[in-house]
């Protein structure tokens, strides 16, 4: 009674990724050819401001970050590039990290472990799944931490899917379901810990906590305030936990005036979405849009996709950049990235 077969059978996947057996290749640093067997050998040799490249294969690993320098990880893709620990997947302490298109798995069966752990350190993750935690999947502590979620897939953590301790979180276009307690907890180590937590059409679908839907869960006795520092907009929600977690006056202010979808009663993920047991998180239908012509929530549903890239290319074509690169977040990686080289062609012209 605790959670539902469907978190169980999502946490329960890091099991089926740890049984895949590959000849893992080397990692690399950008601009050099020399390999690695390990992602944090790689880290370690890579100087401030390197990129390291993280191949398809599955890396059995705990990378820990407590370096002070900037570095970038990208892997060849969610499902592809797979970082695969006994305990929390990635640590960063004191660190300023930009993770990419990697999927991050933790197979822990201690109590409240972090798939994703950020103290005193700025992070943006982008494109990358994580999943598997016995605590969150991704937990941020310290009121310097600086985290920016854009486009990831956070399923299958039985402590939450986002859990906030302090600092300033930023959440774009991320999917967050099938998690137990909650889809995103707000648990502040201090009064004002809690910096800002920003949401921007993100979909939090689905996430249980005894019998029923709680997209917000409230951890601990220290407030949650001020309210100035909460902001969502544009974004599918169950609305059941926003009301226990912060106040009325809140709640609608984010029902009536955020532009957003908010279902009092559980919204289930199977229905929502096209097709989750094969990661694919847009709608099975049409969304309304919010006022830059975009469906609500992190993926558009086909249709939806169809006009935004309408728009996108008008947006190019006479010279309205800004908006054509908040247009082009919501496409697929690859097809992301050509859309920036066009932006940039347009910029240097």
């Amino acid at each position: 009674g605790y959670t539902t077969p469907q978190v169980i059978a999502a946490f329960e996947r890091r099991y089926t990724v740890g049984q895949v057996e590959t000849k893992t290749p080397l990692v690399r640093v950008e601009g050099s050819d020399k390999g690695y067997k390990t992602i944090s050998a790689a880290i370690a040799d890579a100087p401030s401001g390197a990129t390291v490249l993280v191949p398809s294969g599955v890396f059995r690993e705990s990378v820990v970050i407590s370096a002070r320098k900037k570095l970038a990880i990208r892997g060849a893709g969610r499902n592809k590039s797979i970082v695969l620990a006994q305990e929390t997947a990635v640590y960063l302490s004191r660190s300023d990290v930009v993770i990419s298109e990697l999927g991050l798995w933790s197979r822990t069966t201690g109590p409240d472990v972090a798939v994703v752990a950020v103290s005193e350190s700025t992070l943006r993750l982008s494109d990358c799944k994580i999943s598997g935690g016995t605590g969150a999947g991704v937990v941020v502590a310290g009121k310097s931490s600086d985290l920016t979620l854009v486009g990831n897939l956070v399923t299958g953590n039985m402590g939450g899917g986002v859990r906030v301790q302090g600092g300033a979180v930023d959440l774009l276009r991320n999917v967050v379901t099938f998690n137990a307690t909650g889809g995103i907890v707000v648990a502040p180590a201090a009064p004002g810990a809690i910096s800002k937590l920003s949401l921007w059409h993100d979909t939090v679908l689905e996430n249980w906590s005894g019998h029923r839907c709680v997209s917000f869960a409230k951890s601990g006795v220290v407030p949650v305030a001020p309210l100035t520092a909460f902001r969502i907009e544009a974004s599918i929600i169950n609305s059941a936990g926003i009301g226990e977690t912060f106040d009325e006056q809140f709640f609608a202010a984010v029902k009536n005036e955020g532009n957003n979808f908010l279902s009092v009663p559980a919204q289930p993920a199977e229905k929502f979405f096209l097709d989750p047991g094969a990661d694919d998180y847009r709608p099975r239908g049409t969304i309304v849009m919010d006022g830059l012509g975009i469906e609500l929530g992190a993926f558009p549903s086909i249709r939806g996709l169809r006009d935004l890239t309408r728009n996108l290319n008008n947006a190019v074509v006479s010279e309205k950049l800004q908006a054509a690169y908040l247009l082009s977040l919501f496409l697929p990686a690859d097809e992301r990235a050509k859309t920036h080289e066009r932006i940039k062609q347009v910029l240097y012209v």
